[in-house]
């Protein structure tokens, strides 16, 4: 009897966080947590600094250039750090460097990865605390809005201000479903927006202001370091839809899948990083908004085995229900893996295998920070290029 409502108990547990993860947590980050409260609006600032971090980037990096320049204000300075490429990457950006009084080229010689290109970058120019950084990836591109809202969104009083992502040319299944994906998470990024409790922003755009940088270690994202950190100190961190970034979309499944495994490693190393400054608030934005996202799919697994095993005990009617209603879900995710190898001809199968192989890439990559790998430096994707 004991086993019984102990299992009862587990799988109670289980759907319960499985469903304010995936359901209620979107509407309850709105309805829950305190708003944080905005820095005083200023009337100016000094320089803004559009930094682009690159590695072989041979392909974009002009058109990012050009691009960047074309969109940037008038107090804009466009600085390029490469991290020790070696393809034609230095050569075009010397070449532009000489022709753009607004813009700035660094090396970083020895390969360290992004963070280390960044901080690299920030210690060379020195800027104030009243300027402006601008990051930004050189697969994303600017529209004439893009960086004057971000701009708008800090002077108003906000610490930190994320762009909107808008993604191109979705031609595969991988995309399309990744598609949906961004778009749940937009939508719950959203919310947590609205009261100026953003803790992860996409590293395409955004922009903070110099005085509240800090060093970023090379084993993490500083697209989740810099909201994370700021939110831990009560700092308005919010989405400017207006401000947006354009990107192709990734048209590969194996690069999209190593991405989230890379991702979530980083992301679960800042999260350690990071736990201990910030508030209970936040930890639990943390747990729901990527924590248990990451074990989603584990959970689930676990909790069919757990009313399975009720089955074998009690085989009440609710259990057998239950027992039947988790087997549909364990067959649709059958027939998703099978569609890959047999055609079977519906457009809802691919959706659910790509769900179910990022969140196990998502754990795998989670798990292995608990382990204590840290990814620094990586290979690019290249179809989004």
């Amino acid at each position: 009897m004991m086993l019984e409502y102990g299992l009862i108990s587990l799988y109670g547990i289980i759907i319960v966080l499985l469903v304010i993860t995936y359901i209620l947590y979107p509407f309850l980050s709105k309805k829950l947590f305190k708003s944080h409260s905005k820095d005083l609006p200023r009337e100016n600032y000094g320089t803004s600094y559009i930094l682009i971090p690159a590695y072989n980037e041979e392909n974009v990096i002009e058109e990012k250039i050009i691009n960047a320049l074309k969109n940037k204000g008038e107090k804009e300075i466009v600085v390029v750090v490469s991290d020790s490429s070696d393809d034609a990457t230095n050569s075009i950006c010397k070449r532009l460097v000489a022709e753009n009084d607004e813009m700035r080229f660094l090396v970083n010689n020895k390969r360290g990865g992004k963070n280390t290109c960044l901080n690299y970058a920030i210690e060379t120019i020195k800027p104030k605390k009243n300027d402006i950084l601008i990051f930004t990836d050189c697969n994303t591109f600017f529209d004439q809005n893009s960086i004057p809202e971000i701009h708008k969104s800090l002077l108003s009083g906000s610490a930190l201000t994320a762009g909107s992502m808008v993604y191109k040319s979705m031609d595969s299944d991988s995309a399309v479903s990744e598609g949906l994906y961004w778009r749940y998470e937009e939508w719950l990024r959203k919310n947590e927006s609205e009261k100026g409790r953003l803790i992860v922003c996409n590293g395409g755009l955004f922009g903070m202001w110099a005085e509240y940088f800090e060093e970023i270690p090379p084993f993490v994202p500083n697209d989740l370091e810099g909201p994370l950190r700021l939110l831990g100190e009560a700092k308005y961190v919010e989405i400017n839809p207006l401000a947006k970034g354009f990107e192709t979309a990734i048209n590969s499944a194996s690069e999209e899948y190593n991405r989230k495994h890379r991702m979530a490693n980083r992301q679960m190393n800042c999260i350690i990083y990071l736990w201990n400054r910030i508030n209970f608030g936040t930890k639990l934005q943390v747990l729901f908004h990527k924590f248990f996202r990451w074990f989603g799919l584990h959970l689930f697994i676990l909790a069919t085995l757990i009313i399975i095993a009720l089955d074998l005990i009690s085989g009440t009617i609710l259990i057998k229900l239950l027992v039947w209603t988790h087997s549909l879900i364990v067959v649709v995710m059958f027939l998703a893996w099978l569609n890959n190898y047999v055609e079977l001809e519906n457009r809802f199968l691919p959706k659910v295998l790509h769900a179910c192989i990022v969140h196990l890439y998502g754990a795998k990559g989670a798990f292995k920070a608990f382990m204590g790998a840290k990814t620094t430096v990586w290979e690019k994707a290249k179809t989004n290029r």
